[in-house]
């Protein structure tokens, strides 16, 4: 708690003194003395002097081993602002450091913004930077804690190595719409399309704007540098750079990544992608590797796979058919025309090309064991009927009992209903011919602390 600075004075909570004793009459004037003479505040705001994010330099603190101590991770150093008294505004840690007030959810300041400090049981946290300029990307008031005028903004955009853009906006938001905005251009908006929910995460602002000082923007998918959004109504429409490729363009409940590379990666299992009705792979060049097996499996995988062909080889083997057509052919004119000596040459040719086209069958060359497909002829075996077993003859007379007992006591409970829908006048004017008396005990026993008799309310006491 601080005090010692204009602010509003909180509601006075003091006891009436009339009923107290002297000793408590003169604790009270203390109180009264001391009350006016200062103002009470808990929070106040002080410039950061230093941020603990790198544990090499000097000022990092140490444990008793000399080891950077973590704990200070994250700490700052501050002077108070409006109040500069340090016996009113002690730093109670004994390394004069301050710990940011939330565990979880980090918010690091740069030098020379000013934060809220608070303290509790003798412990001083930081939280929220102070917004001077509306601006995600700094708000820094250097010299703010020092008598020295504040440095305007202009001259911060090169502080300490921190240079941030004009490019950096706050992004445009719809009324109930919670955002969450970094300092670089980042951002993740729990939003909505038609009031359903939709979630955008943003790394790296458009740069294509010509925008006024300040001016927020519109996240875009086919612009900002990297996005995924989670979306449950509203159409997209996703482009890409190779104008050969279709654009995708779709509503409804979908999850659309975009950036300029992407990667999905399973370090020890597996990459599943199923779809329900297609799946479009689009690029200049798609390659496949299975490194481990060496195969590539296409189509059902519970059916028998057959290899593909081997283009070169099919090839080689094709041509070593076309020379043995035409090596018959040759004989066919030499025998023609008596050439014998030719017709051996041409016969030895023959049983080459033969040998190479037989040898090229034989070894299954022509062939392709990397890529295999789904045997398209193969039918899959119904599968048989398997009844279920049967209960022991104990078992079975149990659950038929069960059963009866079970249809019994629905047939009462009907009966029962229908007796009741029958006779609810009868009933009814039997309840009012009750005496008060009866009806008022009843009541009594029931608990009850009212009860109505022939139309009118009584209590029961």
């Amino acid at each position: 708690m601080y005090r010692k600075y204009k602010g509003i004075r909180p509601s006075d909570s003091r006891r009436d003194t009339v009923q107290a004793t002297l000793r408590d009459v003169r604790e009270e004037a203390r109180k009264v003395v001391n009350y006016s003479m200062y103002d009470f505040y808990e929070l106040e705001p002080a410039e950061v002097d230093s941020v603990l994010l790198d544990e090499s330099i000097d000022q990092f603190p140490k444990d008793e081993n000399g080891d950077p101590n973590f704990q200070y991770y994250g700490a700052i150093a501050a002077s108070y602002i409006v109040n500069k008294n340090k016996a009113d505004n002690p730093i109670f840690d004994k390394a004069g450091y301050i710990f940011p007030l939330d565990p979880n959810t980090r918010d690091y300041p740069l030098v020379g913004e000013s934060v809220v400090l608070v303290n509790h049981r003798d412990k001083t946290y930081y939280s929220n930077r102070l917004n001077y300029f509306n601006n995600p990307n700094s708000n820094i008031q250097y010299r703010a804690s020092r008598e020295e005028n504040f440095i305007e903004e202009p001259k911060l955009l090169k502080f300490r190595g921190f240079q941030p853009t004009n490019r950096n906006r706050h992004v445009r938001s719809k009324e109930g719409e919670i955002v969450y905005e970094g300092r670089f251009g980042q951002s993740i908006k729990f939003g909505q399309k038609n009031n359903k929910p939709v979630i955008k995460i943003r790394a790296g602002q458009r740069e294509d704007q010509t925008l006024f000082k300040y001016e927020p923007v519109y996240e875009d998918i086919n612009k900002d540098k990297s996005s995924i959004y989670l979306s449950t109504a509203g159409e997209y429409t996703v482009t890409n750079k190779n104008k050969k490729f279709f654009d995708y363009k779709k509503g409804g409940n979908q999850i659309i990544i975009n950036s300029d590379n992407l990667c999905f990666n399973a370090r020890s299992d597996a990459v599943v992608i199923s779809a329900n009705r297609s799946i479009l792979l689009q690029a200049d060049e798609i390659k496949i590797n299975a490194v481990k097996g060496g195969t590539i499996k296409m189509g059902d995988p519970r059916a028998p796979m057959l290899p593909t062909v081997n283009g070169e080889k099919l090839m080689e083997f094709q041509t070593n058919i076309i020379k043995i057509l035409s090596g018959i052919q040759s004989i066919f004119v030499s025998v023609a025309t008596m050439a014998l000596p030719k017709v051996a040459s041409d016969a030895a040719k023959l049983i080459k090309n033969i040998m190479e086209a037989a040898d090229t069958v034989a070894g299954l060359k022509f062939l392709n064991f990397e890529v295999m497909q789904a045997d398209p002829n193969f039918k899959f075996p119904d599968i048989p009927k398997i009844d279920p077993p049967k209960l022991p003859a104990g078992l079975a007379a149990a659950r038929d009992k069960a059963r009866k007992l079970k249809k019994e006591l629905q047939e009462r409970e009907e009966k029962a209903q229908d007796f009741m829908d029958k006779n609810l006048d009868k009933l009814a004017s039997l309840e009012d011919k009750k005496p008060f008396e009866v009806v008022h005990a009843e009541a009594k026993v029931n608990g009850l602390k009212r009860f109505t008799w022939r139309g009118k309310e009584y209590s029961v006491e």
